[in-house]
């Protein structure tokens, strides 16, 4: 892979997917398992799950407002955690296909 293609690959990231691994994240390094943080968010298990899963639906932002909230994290760090795993991921992607060759 040359570098123009890590670079178009780079410009179309996308963070999205990894914001509910950036939760999972954030949670772990406070020591939290899900059920206390939907207590302290006000929200319910299920609902924990499926937002860190990447399966929530309808309501979302508000939803992640509260986690934010209830990790003591602002939106930007969320943002930032989750582009951080999403270059990771990138980055794996591309140290595979170097190593098989390609």
């Amino acid at each position: 892979m040359n570098m123009p293609d890590f670079a178009a690959m780079l410009s179309e990231l996308r963070v999205t997917p990894f914001l509910g691994e950036a939760i999972a994240t954030l949670r772990e390094q406070r020591g939290m398992t899900q059920a206390e943080l939907a207590l302290a968010s006000g929200l319910n298990l299920s609902g924990i799950k499926r937002l860190e899963g990447g399966r929530k639906r309808g309501g979302w932002v508000d939803s992640v407002e509260r986690v934010c909230d209830a990790l003591k994290v602002s939106m930007e760090t969320l943002l930032h955690t989750a582009r951080a795993l999403a270059l990771l991921a990138l980055l794996e992607q591309v140290w595979r296909t170097a190593q098989q060759g390609g």
